[in-house]
């Protein structure tokens, strides 16, 4: 008995045969693609008294928006996103944002709008994501604004 398997690597796309004897009755193939899920934790100082002077807390920042971009070409089974493509839009609530589960590659980070009283951050931060695990790897982000 000959069973054909389709077999997809980043660079080729070959058939490979594998022959099986009779007494075979299964034939298992595992395979996943891993999974992982970006977190940001965006903080700044937040005005929240004032008696003789200004008086800042820390604090998770609300509407914060971040894009998630590949840093590279990244093509896993039949997903391709491209170099510089915005893969997914992060908002903050109570300052957490929580990306779509993307595969293993390069990405980026770019904060692209703050609050009016905040300076938005041009630093832009890789990611890099190699997951070997079956269940979703989370990359937690940890990140503080500058006041105005």
């Amino acid at each position: 008995m000959t069973v054909r398997i389709f077999y997809h690597d980043y660079s080729s796309q070959d058939f490979m045969f594998l022959r099986v004897p009779e007494s075979f009755s299964n034939v298992y193939v595992n395979s996943f693609i891993p999974k992982n899920r970006i977190v940001i934790d965006k903080k700044g100082l937040m005005l929240t008294d004032y008696s003789d002077s200004f008086i800042y807390e820390e604090r998770g920042l609300d509407d914060v928006v971040f894009g998630l971009y590949a840093l590279s070409d990244i093509v896993v089974g039949d997903l391709i996103y491209f170099k510089d493509e915005l893969i997914d839009e992060l908002v903050t609530d109570n300052g957490i944002a929580i990306s779509k589960e993307i595969p293993n590659g390069s990405y980026y980070l770019k904060e692209i709008s703050s609050l009016d009283e905040f300076v938005v951050d041009d630093n832009v931060i890789d990611v890099l994501l190699n997951n070997d695990r079956e269940e979703v790897y989370t990359y937690m982000v940890d990140l503080k604004n500058e006041r105005k």
